[in-house]
């Protein structure tokens, strides 16, 4: 790209429909997350302790002679050492508008239970990471204290900093409505400027964030299932709040570089 000035770059989506979408090459079986694994190793530096809440990278898994399954780093590290490249931490403070205000690094996580029924939780029911198709759903369930059922505040606000939304902890999504019953998400906003996605918490209220003086609508729970109605008294309640390991790490990064 340095080289070729007027190149392009852009993301190709693979459309079963569209032969001109297809690869062009074969992989290995675990090849791309293997290649995925050692570039996050590498490059994440300590947040590479993030990789865990992962499954599917499987981080933590080793050969028989006890070495990482992903091989080794040498090569990539001695990339990185010789350009002298700036820490993951680095990267992310100077792309703070992003990582900090966009809730990518959220101060805490926390679970969201029925007020009227507290052995239930709202559950994200996808995997962590990305949507394969952009899109999830979020239930009541009985509470477990897994993953699934931490939220967090995300995407900027007009002014800048966060949080105008909502995001399952791990995930690429936030909350946007409710159909059939269930919370409907989509991939986060970061910017903010997705109005189906202005969702906060409030007074125990899952609120539908207003410019104007109309009066909001909540996500309520009712009978098992949730609806959208209008806002009337507490709904849920916000517990087991945890600072997250990203934030804890990033925290300890920045002073050690004094930003």
């Amino acid at each position: 790209i340095m080289m070729a000035k007027d190149s392009f770059v852009a993301h190709m989506w693979r459309k079963p429909d569209d032969p001109r979408t297809r690869a062009k090459y074969t992989l290995k079986a675990g090849a791309a997350n293997r290649n995925r694994l050692r570039a996050a190793v590498a490059w994440f530096g300590e947040f590479s302790e993030k990789l865990s809440s992962f499954p599917s990278l499987q981080s933590e898994r080793r050969n028989a002679d006890g070495t990482p399954w992903y091989g080794d780093l040498s090569n990539i590290l001695e990339v990185k050492n010789r350009l002298k490249c700036k820490s993951f931490a680095w990267f992310m403070h100077r792309f703070k508008h992003v990582y900090e205000d966009g809730g990518l690094i959220p101060k805490e996580t926390f679970t969201l239970k029925d007020a009227s029924h507290s052995d239930m939780c709202l559950t994200y029911e996808g995997s962590a990471g990305t949507s394969p198709n952009g899109r999830g759903t979020a239930v009541l369930a009985p509470c477990h204290g897994g993953e699934r059922q931490r939220w967090h505040g995300a995407n900027r606000l007009d002014k800048g900093e966060c949080c105008s939304g909502l995001r399952a902890w791990n995930t690429d999504q936030c909350v946007t409505g409710v159909l059939d019953g269930k919370v409907s998400t989509f991939v986060c906003d970061v910017s903010g400027q997705n109005a189906h996605q202005a969702w906060q918490l409030d007074s125990g209220q899952l609120k539908q964030r207003s410019g104007g003086f109309m009066q909001s609508d909540c996500v309520t729970p009712a009978d098992g299932s949730l609806k959208v109605r209008r806002c009337s008294g507490a709904s849920w309640l916000q517990d087991d709040v945890l600072e997250p390991i990203e934030s804890n790490l990033y925290k300890k990064a920045l002073a050690e570089l004094q930003l």
